[in-house]
């Protein structure tokens, strides 16, 4: 029994045969079921497109998602470990250097979720320094009141 898969696309619909590897017209091919754009070579994507994608919107699915930093038993690096990683490895830990970008490229979402990750590190640190700052300007005002007195 043939599957047949109806795609839509660039507001006109492709019929594609999932059991042939065919070009279907000008820069679409089906290749066992992948879709490619101005390639064949879909490296075992669903879609593989080679050029530029423009979209409105697309969602990407990631699961766990970043709030684990928010978790009482997660471990927040310290700045110092911050800074000796970037110091060893020139870049953030568990983000990709650019050579490992150029290279591989990039999961979108897998990406965000690292990103998050990082912002919301950022902000614990923020909060920690915030707490310490109000804890400063108590002692200073502490201080300025016997000093007053005297």
């Amino acid at each position: 029994m043939k599957k047949i898969i109806i795609l839509t696309l660039f507001s006109f619909t492709i019929f594609l045969n999932a059991q042939t590897s065919t070009q279907l017209c000008t820069n679409f091919y089906n290749v066992d079921g992948n879709i490619g754009i101005a390639t064949e070579n879909t490296q075992g994507y669903k879609l593989a497109v080679k050029g530029n994608v423009i979209a409105e919107k697309i969602k990407v699915q990631v699961y766990p998602w970043a709030d684990f930093v928010f978790y009482e038993d997660y471990k927040l690096p310290t700045l110092a470990e911050v800074e000796k990683h970037i110091k060893e490895k020139g870049h953030l830990e568990h983000i990709p250097s650019a050579k490992e970008v150029a290279k591989n490229g990039i999961h979108l979402g897998e990406m965000d979720k690292k990103l998050l990750q990082k912002i919301e590190e950022l902000t614990l640190y923020i909060i920690q320094k915030e707490k310490k700052i109000q804890q400063q300007r108590a002692r200073l005002e502490k201080i300025e009141a016997q000093i007053t007195k005297n």
